[in-house]
């Protein structure tokens, strides 16, 4: 886990900063259209990204020889949830915002 953890810390806001790009040029290219197909991927990122932490925190539990999700491992898994849906949301505010001052929205 502590090996992985960075690289997942690197890993979720790229993958937002990503989508978000591709999102701005989906709604120049297809308008208010694009803008909601760049949503649904950013959606649909962030809850392979949930099962995949989710996937962490249980394999580290199945290390540590417990039935359950440990403390810290909710701790990890609910604070890595929260930075992975918070950069999406943080992103699409700012996708938004800039286009609003265009007035292309």
């Amino acid at each position: 886990m502590e090996i992985v953890l960075p690289y997942i810390l690197v890993a979720v806001p790229v993958i937002s900063l990503f989508f978000g790009i591709i999102q701005y040029a989906l709604f120049h290219e297809k308008g208010r259209k694009g803008l909601v197909w760049g949503l649904l991927g950013q959606f649909i990122t962030s809850l392979l990204m949930i099962i995949l932490l989710w996937r962490i925190v249980m394999q580290t539990a199945q290390k540590e020889d417990t039935t359950g999700p440990t403390a810290i491992g909710l701790i990890l898994f609910l604070g890595l949830v929260t930075i992975s849906l918070g950069a999406s949301f943080l992103l699409n505010v700012g996708i938004v915002f800039l286009l609003l001052t265009q007035n292309k929205l």
